[in-house]
Formats: structure tokens, sequence, C-alpha cells
């Protein structure tokens, strides 16, 4: 059998920072290590290393001519660990996601490589941003997210350690570390002070009590993390951040990614969402809405904020996105805190 290796050593994408060192080396580890692993021992690979991931390393592995495979190298062992413990989850309740086939969380690697490396199976599927999302899939994926939010805990956080109080202070902790964020770094609140932002939220921050338990949520739901398959099934990726929340924390930024202002969009997106849960599930929606939808503009504002002074700085058309999704989620803010 073939120990072919084949590396896209002059296809490193723009602002990956990956040297040829690196590279040689985990061609290595994967012949050495994940390959046995994964019954293809002696195989040939191909290794695409991307600027996909955030927090980690995101490589595509072919073995052989035909095994796609993703390889994610992680800086913290923690979200390694989350990573697997909602794998195991998702799947013994059906909820669609890639598999991962190997995990190694051994320091000898980490000292090694520098990360913490998981092997997954690669979707063949489009994500949600590189597409235009038509009325088939948006309403695909609101059933889907109903499926997964219908799952439900006392507790709310991660699944690793759910917690039974302080849901409350840890979440107006965070509009105020938001607003302040905001402030600090210059943004403009037409027409209202900071401190009536906080003030509103405080005012009706009775509505948190309206959800009677939390629901399991992506916890970085976005265009990029949600995939539509050719046959229009929906599967999510990168899902180490799976938490309990109340559920239309979730659903507004859903919302927002895939409706932004299309009215008939978001009337349809909500129908089929609400026709796939338990009816008292629309009742409890009723009386906190405003809250949540309130609170995910604010945390639009302050990420698409953060990501305009990001270092180093987007190119043009990026940074003029984000501008343009800031002063939107502003603008409702605003509108809502303001009436």
């Amino acid at each position: 059998t073939s120990t072919k290796t084949s590396v896209n050593r002059t296809l490193i994408p723009k602002g990956l920072i990956v040297t040829q060192h690196e590279l040689h080396t985990l061609e290595h580890y994967i012949h050495k290590t994940v390959l046995p692993r994964l019954g293809r021992a002696g195989s040939s690979l191909h290794l695409e290393p991307t600027t996909l991931g955030n927090r980690n390393r995101i490589f595509f592995l072919t073995v052989g001519t035909d095994h796609q495979l993703v390889l994610k190298g992680f800086a913290s062992k923690t979200r390694l660990h989350n990573s697997l413990i909602a794998n195991r989850f998702l799947a013994r309740y059906g909820i669609a996601a890639p598999r991962i086939l190997f995990a190694d969380a051994s320091e000898k690697t980490r000292a090694r490589l520098g990360w913490y490396v998981s092997c997954e199976e690669k979707i063949d599927g489009t994500p949600v941003e590189e597409t235009r999302c038509d009325s088939s899939m948006r309403t695909a994926i609101a059933a889907f997210f109903a499926r997964l939010h219908s799952l439900r805990s006392s507790r709310w956080g991660s699944l690793r350690s759910p917690q039974c109080f302080g849901f409350r202070t840890y979440l107006m902790r965070k509009i105020r570390e938001r607003v302040h964020s905001l402030t600090a770094s210059g943004t403009q609140f037409p027409g209202c002070d900071p401190r009536t932002i906080v003030h509103w939220f405080e005012s009706n921050c009775g509505a948190i009590k309206a959800v009677s338990e939390f629901s399991l949520c992506h916890g970085d739901v976005n265009t990029r993390n949600i995939l539509v398959t050719h046959d229009n099934r929906v599967v999510i990726i990168d899902t180490e951040a799976l938490k309990y929340l109340p559920f239309p924390i979730e659903y507004f930024r859903l919302l927002f990614f895939l409706c932004q202002d299309d009215a008939h969009a978001q009337q349809e997106f909500s129908r089929c969402y609400f026709e796939n849960t338990p009816h008292t599930r629309y009742k409890e929606f009723v009386r906190c809405k405003e809250f949540y939808q309130a609170f995910v503009l604010l945390e639009f504002a302050w990420y698409f904020n953060k990501k305009i002074k990001q270092n180093p700085a987007p190119d043009r058309i990026a940074k003029q996105r984000y501008h343009f999704y800031k002063e939107m989620a502003l603008n409702r803010l605003l509108s809502t805190v303001s009436a």
C-alpha cells in the first residue's frame, strides 16, 4: 500500500500561520498515529490547510482517494473534551452532526504539535453562509432547531458543568459588560444614554423567569456552523460550545442571521419553528421575547464592533459588512429600549 503524502504547501491560505516544519510534523503524526487508529495504516493522504475556525486549527484530510475527513487542532484541552461530550450527546438523540472518529488529548501530542487533536467525518454539505437561504432551507433550519431546543434541562450552562442557580446574575453582568465595551470603544448611541440601556434591561429582567426550563443550544450558532446537504438535510458543526440556555436567545440569533430585515422570511421562520414546538413554549416566548431580542441585538452590536476593531484589520468589504450589521443591530436595540 502506498504511503504517499500530498500537502498543498504552496497553497497555504493567506492569513494562516503554519510553517513547513509544522506541516511535516503533522504529516508524520497522521501516518504514525491517526491512520492506524482509523484502520487505514499505510494509506496515502492529502492534507489541506484552511483558514476556517477562529479558535481551532482546521485541516481537510483525504485518506486514500475517497475518505474525506476534517482534522482539528485544539489549543485548549477543555474545548476538545467539550467537543467529545457534545458529539456523544447529539448522537444519543439523533441530532445531525459530524461523528468524531479519533481524538488525542495527550500532553505528549500537545508538546509535539502545539495542540490536541480530533478527526471527524467531513459532511458533504454547504454552509448557509455560502448559499441563498430560500424558503425551503429556512423552514428546514427552523424545524431542526425547534427539535434541538426541545431537549431541556432545569440547569443552564455547559454539558460538562451545568449550574442550578445564577443565570439572571450572569446575564445582567454580560449586559453591563457589553454596554461598557461598546462605550469604551467610542460607539455612539444616538438619542440614548448607555445607562438608559442598562436600566431598561434591569427594569425588564423579570422576563427571564418566563422560560421555565433551559433548552439545548448550539451556543455559537451562525451561518458558517450550519450546513445544508443536497437533499436539504441540516447538519450542525463546531459543537464544542453546546450548552443549555433559554431558547429565545438562539431563536433570535437564527432570526437575525437567516432573515435580517426581511419581514416575510421572519414570519415564515417563526411559523415553522413554533409549529414544531409545544404550544406552552410559544406562551413562554410571548412573555419574554422583547427582553431576549434586545439582549441578542446588544450581543450582535458588541460582536460586530469587535470584528471591526480586530487586529489584523478586516479587508474593506468585510469591514463594510460588519459596520452594516452593527448599525442594524444597534438601531433595532435603541428603538426597543427607547419605546
